[in-house]
């Protein structure tokens, strides 16, 4: 009897040993407090976007740190011929929200639409591929122009993601049921997502504040005994620019930004007196601000139009208030944040404010590319090529001496010419709920979905 009982307190203290990570439980909910997005098609102009379209679109690859880069997707990919073939093969039986299969030629299509945008990324590693040949329905061979060993850290780029033929197929972890505008998206989990079934079966996207958020992002500085905080390797930034070169003199230039300087509505933002943070920069940018008697006389004489980005939509209403105030005509346009390059190359766009997303650790020779290459527009000409090649030039230095007063040099040419003028900052942390576990965050601040679950 006693041998017994000792062999079932035994079995037991077994029992208890094992964790408890190995059952899997499935089902349940999860609720994010995001901002609206004005489309489902990928746009990575926010920390916010960042995260909601992960959980819709999957990245050819992704790292977190002190890791190697994984895929999702890819069984296999290898770099050949001295460094100058990349072979991507796909795993077995890959499918979209939609249940029809993933290509090779997905994979071909999705590079080619990320190479075609106006993003100095992009056009960077566009310029290093010399053909793409699709072998089958699995393999992608990808020739490059050179040997280029971190060619496959760059294409995880967050706005490289795998689409499909139809604009509903999905695929990332989820997929949407439900949009009411203003309110919610709600998602379910996407069967056929190459990272596995997900534990939780559903994400509701809230638009508006709850009591009973599982994530959201909040200031630097809040803290909650319900969450665990993890700081961002992001910052937001807010820039006035002037794409139209025939309606942009020099003092109507400054009276924008002048009045736009002093707008409400985006909380937790800091001024930025520099082209990317000042903790960064080599020099600090003191832009001469008119007072309101100065500006009123300026922009009063006609009706001005003012182009939002719609990640800054917020800013409507502080806006319009102001040039209310000051009785000045205003007509306020909003540009969907996916179509905006696309028709200022068509249309004339006088003022244009809009938001660009750094990752801290980016070289500040590459931020300051990617600003120029972005927001120059229609005034992209050899001179702003030329302040690019410098940069290029810049970022295989490394003595101080040099490098610093060089840059300073381009930082000063950019805001003499008015092309891109600074105006806020805003950096982020993540907030998520205890109960949780386990929380990866990869390189660009987002969550890795196929690592969440349930405690």
């Amino acid at each position: 009897m006693k041998t017994r009982a000792l062999a079932s307190l035994l079995i037991l203290l077994l029992a208890s040993t094992i964790p408890a990570a190995v059952k899997t439980r499935y089902g349940g909910s999860l609720r994010l407090r995001l901002n609206e997005p004005d489309t489902l098609r990928m746009s990575a102009s926010s920390h916010s976007n960042l995260i909601l379209y992960s959980l819709l679109y999957e990245n050819l690859f992704y790292s977190v740190a002190g890791k190697e880069l994984k895929s999702n997707i890819f069984k296999r990919f290898s770099l050949d011929n001295g460094g100058m073939l990349l072979t991507l093969e796909l795993n077995e039986g890959l499918a979209f929200s939609n249940g029809k299969p993933i290509l090779s030629r997905h994979v071909k299509n999705s590079l080619t639409t990320f190479f075609n945008r106006i993003m100095y990324r992009s056009k960077r590693i566009a310029g290093k591929v010399k053909s793409m040949v699709v072998k089958g329905d699995t393999t992608l061979e990808i020739s490059l122009n050179s040997a280029e060993p971190g060619i496959v850290e760059e294409l995880s780029a967050p706005e490289l993601v795998l689409i499909g033929d139809e604009e509903l197929a999905f695929s990332g972890p989820y997929s949407p049921k439900n949009w009411e505008k203003g309110k919610f998206i709600v998602m379910t989990a996407n069967p056929y997502y190459a990272g596995g079934r997900h534990p939780i079966d559903e994400v509701t996207v809230l638009f508006q504040d709850d009591a009973e958020m599982d994530i959201f992002l909040a200031e630097p500085g809040f803290s909650s005994p319900q969450y665990r905080s993890y700081p961002s390797g992001l910052y937001e930034n807010t820039y006035i620019t002037f794409p139209a070169t025939g309606n942009s003199g020099q003092n109507k230039r400054m009276a924008f930004f002048s009045l736009c300087s002093s707008l409400s509505g985006l909380t937790g933002t800091i001024r930025l007196e520099s082209l990317t943070s000042e903790e960064e920069s080599p020099l600090k940018i003191s832009i001469r601000q008119m007072g309101d008697r100065k500006v009123v006389p300026i922009l009063r004489s006609s009706r001005q139009t003012v182009y939002l980005a719609s990640s800054l939509s917020v800013l409507e209403p502080s806006l319009a208030e102001r040039f209310r105030r000051l009785a000045i005509p205003v007509e306020i346009r909003i540009l969907s944040d996916n179509d905006l390059s696309g028709y200022i190359q068509k249309n004339p766009v006088p003022v244009l404010i809009v938001k660009k997303l750094f990752r801290k650790e980016m070289p500040l020779t590459e931020k300051l590319a990617s600003l120029i290459r972005e927001f120059s527009f229609n005034r992209f000409d050899e001179t702003t090529l030329g302040l690019i090649k410098q940069l290029e030039e810049l970022s295989g230095m490394s003595r101080d001496e040099l490098i610093v007063p060089a840059l300073s040099g381009i930082m000063e040419k950019i805001v003499e010419d008015g092309i891109i003028l600074p105006l806020y900052q805003q950096r982020f942390q993540l907030m998520i709920r205890r109960g949780f576990e386990p929380v990866v965050i990869d390189q660009y601040s987002r969550i890795v979905w196929s690592e969440l679950r349930h405690e």
